[in-house]
């Protein structure tokens, strides 16, 4: 196998030769082995290296066992090149123990002379030295080779990994084989250094949080229990490992039907079913006198790399304090209920009089000045009334008394008649009330008496703190196809920025709004009767210009229109009598990016859009409309961009279809795969917006000198 002429040897290999003969060394006579460690020593330099040593000889065992039958000995050291273990061809090495190399020596190169271990270390490389490669001639029958290995993302060598052979053996593959070895274990090694300052820091997190933290194996023996844990249940870490969570009864639970379940019975079915728990409220009765805990429980299974369950993890938050403090609070909403229940009726029975009375008087034979005052205690008294009307309103909300009921409402109906109820006071104060329904019906998910309550408040204030002759316009806008937006535009005094937030607290009246009848809570009132319905309320205003207020709801699934039924009526241009109308169908889920192509193709009046938020509507609508070109976003919920293609690919009716993707993931392996797969073109994100019309162009068959003669300009 001697295939290899050493024409030069390195310069590094020569120096130490002549450093030899410097120092007097006899190439003819054994150097001396003198420095070797004690057996005491020794045992504690592979204790300290245990990990390491685990490692190196994991890899050197299946380096051996490749190269079976093939006469080597390798010979592991550590950073100060003594021997920590030698292992392979035990002819090799009864020859070398015979010389004095063995488990314990530290190779010196001023003591023994040029060798790979020390040239190894020195030179921070792999080294070979190959028969006269060597000072000493008795081994120039031999061929060695040494890598040194460390710490990968540390400077500090740990140590060298060697290989021994005949001389005539020798070939440049085993210096290669020996520095893929010393990659090898070096990756190792990083890796469990690695992993053991993962250990530590996941520690340091799971013993830091303020939740109890438990983790069980398959079967059910808990495996990890945190500090915060030991503090919830009042046991240690020592008294629940390796136990099954069914085996300590303290450990939690809670009444269901008035049928205890304790923790454990979760995390079984957890782990037996792969079932998730959520903010089940527990008890924890702790053994260190900390008293009874409320806890809310969340437990779920936890899957390896091949989704193979291997294990449960539980976790419980002490809502303790919160938990009492609601207690608290419920019983002060019900102390305060009971207030104002007995505060209505008693303030109730002497107004009854005050207003009967008075509307009797004013149906009397009074005097001018008679029937002022009489309308005077007319009028401070409804506005009594309506003061306890509202407060027993808030308090019924603030107590939860009032109950909504969701239902699917069109707003163009409710605002039809909310308007016609208001207009009377507008015509009275000299206000221009203006409305335009959206041209095609949309509903909305909430209560109809509520929200009518909410809208009618919204345009009184508009009506009320408005100035003479002013307007009061309200509109309608959708976002996306899951929101929409109900503004009422005033132009009153406005409302200095530093009020804004005043205005939606009870009994909080503006100054300049102090001449003007109001109890100070509508706005409270409308704004929890909103959030009740899952929608929020919000106002921009500038002062001596006016106010918009605005409700925001949640749109029903009985919404049958298009976005593009909105949009099309807002198109500016018409198409000339002889041009083509283009349907393209965009499926896309970001409502910015939605209205940005709609915006674009308001330019081009021979384009009608229609849109889609998901893949699945995006396929209804191709096969209900079977447009001219589909634009398909990738990144789409549910179902995927791609996956969609491959389904409308399987449809006859759409099949003929372009389709051509748009999306923001705009690596070559994303572009390719979208060609691949059969999509006409490929548009990457921030759209550039000539070349999205070049290729609607190019996919619609519209020619250039088409484009050039205006008719598709």
């Amino acid at each position: 196998m001697d295939t290899t002429t050493i024409t030069q040897e390195p310069l590094y290999i020569t120096e130490s030769k002549q450093m030899c003969i410097e120092l007097g060394m006899d190439p003819k006579r054994l150097p001396s082995f003198a420095n070797v460690l004690s057996e005491k020593v020794l045992r504690q330099k592979k204790a300290e290296y245990e990990e390491v040593l685990e490692v190196v000889n994991f890899f050197v065992q299946k380096t051996l066992d490749l190269m079976k039958g093939f006469p080597i000995l390798i010979v592991i050291t550590d950073e100060n090149a003594s021997v920590l273990e030698m292992a392979g061809d035990e002819t090799i090495k009864s020859t070398v123990n015979a010389l004095g190399i063995r488990e314990g020596l530290q190779f010196e190169e001023e003591v023994t002379g040029t060798n790979s271990v020390t040239l190894a270390l020195k030179q921070r490389h792999a080294v070979g030295l190959v028969g006269q490669n060597h000072f000493h001639e008795f081994l120039h029958t031999s061929a060695c080779y040494s890598a040194p290995f460390q710490y990968s993302d540390v400077e500090q060598m740990l140590g060298t990994i060697g290989i021994m052979t005949a001389k005539e053996l020798h070939h440049p593959t085993l210096l290669t084989m020996l520095c893929n070895l010393t990659d090898s274990i070096e990756r190792e090694l990083l890796l469990r250094k690695q992993n053991r300052r993962l250990h530590i820091l996941n520690q340091i997190m799971i013993d830091s949080t303020r939740n109890g933290i438990i983790v069980t194996d398959r079967e059910g023996n808990i495996v990890e229990f945190n500090e915060y844990a030991q503090l919830l249940t009042g046991l240690s870490k020592n008294e629940v490992l390796t136990k099954t969570i069914g085996a300590i009864a303290q450990m939690g639970g809670y009444f269901v039907e008035g049928e205890f379940r304790a923790m454990g019975s979760f995390i079984r079915e957890v782990l037996d079913n792969g079932k998730k728990f959520e903010d089940i409220e527990m008890i924890f009765e702790s053994t260190n006198n900390r008293g009874r805990r409320i806890c809310l429980f969340d437990s779920l299974p936890i899957y390896d790399e091949n989704q193979v369950l291997i294990g449960a993890y539980g976790q419980f938050r002490d809502i303790t304090d919160s938990y009492e403090a609601r207690e608290q609070a419920e019983k002060a909403n019900k102390a305060k209920s009971q207030f104002l229940s007995s505060m209505s009726h008693e303030l109730r029975t002497p107004l009854n009089a005050i207003l009967g009375f008075a509307q009797l008087l004013e149906n009397d034979d009074l005097s001018p000045e008679q029937l002022e005052d009489t309308r005077e205690i007319l009028k401070a008294g409804s506005h009594l009334l309506d003061l306890i009307n509202d407060i027993l309103d808030l308090s019924r909300i603030e107590t939860n008394k009032i109950q909504v009921t969701v239902s699917p409402v069109n707003v163009n109906l409710l605002l039809d008649e909310c308007v016609t109820l208001v207009e009377p006071i507008a015509l009275e104060k000299n206000i221009r009330l203006s409305w335009k329904p959206t041209a095609v019906d949309i509903f909305v998910n909430a209560d109809r008496t509520r929200l009518k309550q909410a809208f009618i408040n919204l345009l009184s204030n508009a009506i009320k703190y408005n100035v003479d002759h002013g307007n009061v316009d309200v509109s309608i806008e959708t976002i996306g196809r899951t929101k929409l937006k109900v503004n009422v535009q005033d132009t009153g005094y406005g409302i200095p920025e530093a009020d804004i937030r005043a205005i939606f607290q009870p009994f909080r009246r503006l100054p300049q709004h102090s001449g003007i009848d109001g109890t100070g809570i509508g706005l409270t009132i409308t704004q929890q009767l909103v959030e009740l319905m899952g929608g929020n309320i919000g106002v921009q205003s500038v002062v001596g210009k006016g106010s918009r207020f605005w409700i925001e709801l949640n749109m029903s699934d009985n919404n049958t229109f298009n976005e593009s039924d909105v949009f099309t009526s807002e198109q500016e241009d018409e198409p000339e009598a002889d041009q083509k109308i283009y349907n393209i169908l965009y499926v896309e889920d970001n409502p910015a990016n939605l209205l940005l192509v709609n915006r674009i193709f308001k330019r081009f009046p021979h384009i009608r859009l229609i849109s889609a938020p998901n893949a699945y509507e995006g396929i209804e609508s191709a096969l209900k409309h079977v447009p001219d070109l589909i634009l398909m976003d990738i990144n789409l919920p549910g179902l995927s961009g791609f996956e969609a293609f491959e389904q409308l690919q399987g449809m006859k009716e759409v099949r003929h279809i372009p389709i051509v993707a748009i999306s923001a993931n705009a690596m070559p392996a994303d572009i390719n795969r979208g060609i691949e797969l059969g999509f006409k073109g490929y548009i990457t994100k921030p759209i550039n917006v000539q070349g999205l019309m070049e290729t609607i162009y190019q996919m619609l068959g519209i020619s250039q000198n088409d484009i050039d003669s205006g008719r598709y300009a």
